[in-house]
């Protein structure tokens, strides 16, 4: 059985700032939010590319857990903005799906962190534009 979940958000920075960051440069959330991610590295093809893989370690939930999880890029639509990981790793194997329409859809355990995530980074990508 799926499912999905979404969360909706008003992003207060462009759109093509925010959808450029994961589809050309997600490394950069490891100096965007130290205080969440331990690191990502890519570990197979050209990072910001379909069929790329990223190993990420970051802290979810509890204040000393620290998840380790693979992604690899399935799909990106530079046209309405929307990119699609698959995700394997400590939680589970998932799917997120980011649209910059306000779409993002993904597991429960991810609801806070996503949500955190997507209303802090706008103010975090204009400090350094």
């Amino acid at each position: 059985m799926a499912y999905a979940l979404g969360i909706e958000a008003e992003i207060k920075c462009s759109a093509n700032m925010f959808y450029g960051l994961f589809k050309d440069n997600i490394t950069e959330l490891k100096n965007l939010f130290p205080e969440i991610y331990e690191s990502i590295h890519v570990i197979e093809g050209h990072g910001p590319s379909v069929g790329s893989v990223r190993l990420w370690k970051y802290k979810l939930g509890m204040k000393w857990y620290f998840a380790t999880t693979k992604d690899r890029m399935v799909t990106v639509n530079d046209e309405i903005k929307s990119i699609t990981w698959s995700l394997e790793g400590d939680m589970k194997n998932f799917e997120i799906k980011l649209n910059t329409n306000g779409d993002v859809q993904f597991p429960t355990a991810f609801i806070n962190y996503l949500h955190t995530l997507t209303v802090k980074l706008p103010s975090r990508l204009l400090k350094r534009a």
